[in-house]
């Protein structure tokens, strides 16, 4: 397994690297909370950039504080990618 971390330093210039492929084949992404700086909160648009190879999202943390996915996009990007 190779690690790839991600250059980005906001959400706009994390949304631009899945785009550009700079993240396909990547199976597994790593959250925490500071990530949301990185990344922006996991949403529709973030979903439907995440490259085609993605099969997991671990984030560590603590849920109660903040609970940032939506229950609908997640199951709903869970369900797609188990078809793959």
């Amino acid at each position: 397994a190779e690690l790839v971390e991600s250059a980005a330093t906001n959400r706009a210039e994390f949304i631009q690297e899945c785009k550009d492929g700079k993240l396909d084949g990547v199976v597994a992404i790593y959250r925490t909370i500071g990530s949301v700086v990185q990344t922006g909160l996991v949403d529709e648009e973030l979903l439907n950039v995440l490259p085609s190879s993605l099969r997991y999202i671990a984030h560590c943390g603590t849920w109660s504080l903040r609970c940032e996915y939506s229950n609908v996009y997640m199951l709903r990007w869970s369900l797609c990618r188990s078809r793959i």
